[in-house]
């Protein structure tokens, strides 16, 4: 019981960063609308596990808990990926500056 309200005022407070971060304009929308349903179901799933059971078993997955577990772990690999793509795109766009400098900097001599 002492975990389930650790993690849940865990959740809260990552929820209100959340919220705070985009309020700043430190966050995109698209991004706080994944963030804010990601913990937003933590909470639900601490508050009420045993509404998530007959979910889980919809999908075919036993354990609630197992469910949240599976579903974390392909949302990690997706957020890995998409940091993963943007690391790329800074990367070119890193590359045709570098050019553009080099070149202008040529040009100048």
């Amino acid at each position: 019981m002492i975990i389930q309200a650790f993690g849940f005022l865990f959740a809260l407070f990552a929820l209100s960063r959340v919220y705070f971060r985009f309020r700043e304009g430190k966050m995109a929308r698209g991004m706080f609308f994944v963030w804010a349903c990601v913990w937003s179901a933590v909470l639900a799933f601490l508050a009420y596990p045993s509404g998530f059971e007959s979910f889980s078993k919809a999908v075919g997955i036993q354990r609630p808990l197992d469910f949240m577990f599976i579903f974390g772990l392909i949302l990690v690999y997706y957020l890995n990926f998409r940091i993963y793509i943007k690391l790329e795109d800074v990367r070119s766009d890193m590359a045709v500056l570098v050019r553009e400098f080099g070149m202008e900097r040529e040009r100048r001599k």
